[in-house]
């Protein structure tokens, strides 16, 4: 039995419309399967057992009501340039694409995730 209070195990919580949000710990991805604000999409490892339920242990859980988070279109890439760092790049630098970066920032995806976000799972690992 998963002790999720010492587990860094995380799920993925995608909105109503399936737009990946956030990543969670499994602990608040259980109380948001429990209190009905959210439903499990895919099981992870593992069984969470109480007095009365069981419940698999959740790696992706969408909201059951559609939340508006407003994103930033733009990202910035930082104060100094490579040049003034003492740097030289081996590509040019771009704004990240898709909607993957948002929820992952430099977290290495789950593989079980890949369903849900637009990105390859053997690059960004």
């Amino acid at each position: 039995m998963p002790d999720i209070r010492r587990t860094a195990a995380a799920a993925l919580v995608l909105n109503a419309t399936y737009e990946p949000l956030c990543v969670v710990s499994v602990r608040r991805a259980a109380i948001l399967i429990l209190s009905a604000k959210a439903i499990c999409v895919a099981d992870g490892d593992g069984v969470l057992h109480s007095a009365r339920n069981s419940l698999p242990v959740p790696s992706v859980v969408r909201l059951t009501r559609y939340v508006r988070v407003p994103y930033r279109t733009h990202v910035g890439l930082g104060d100094r340039t490579p040049a003034e760092l003492g740097w030289r790049l081996h590509a040019a630098p771009a704004a990240p694409k898709g909607s993957a970066w948002r929820v992952l920032g430099h977290r290495a995806p789950d593989p079980r995730w890949a369903d849900w976000l637009d990105v390859e799972l053997s690059a960004a690992c």
